[in-house]
């Protein structure tokens, strides 16, 4: 829909609610394009987002216990990388 910015100007409020519906507008002066007028991607594109499957769910099972880590035979530890680097 293209409505002109007088337009807009009177019946701002009404426009608004349309744009927050979905609608889309495109104001124009004097039939020239100026501004587009697009509803506020909210909490709804999340829940789209899911139904698409480009965002997943968090898990309710919380995760175990790490595992201990051995270090490699000869390697050193990260408090001595650290002091290293510190030059401690």
């Amino acid at each position: 829909m293209e409505i002109g910015i007088r337009e807009l100007k009177a019946r701002l409020s009404e426009y608004v609610n349309r744009v927050a519906a979905g609608e889309t507008i495109t104001v124009t002066d004097r039939g020239q394009p100026r501004a587009l007028l697009v509803p506020i991607e909210s909490a709804d594109r999340v829940d789209r987002g899911i139904q698409e499957g480009w965002i997943t769910r968090r898990s309710t099972r919380r995760p175990g216990a790490a595992k201990p880590h051995k270090p490699s035979a000869g390697t050193p530890r990260s408090e001595e990388i650290i002091a290293d680097d510190r030059g401690d």
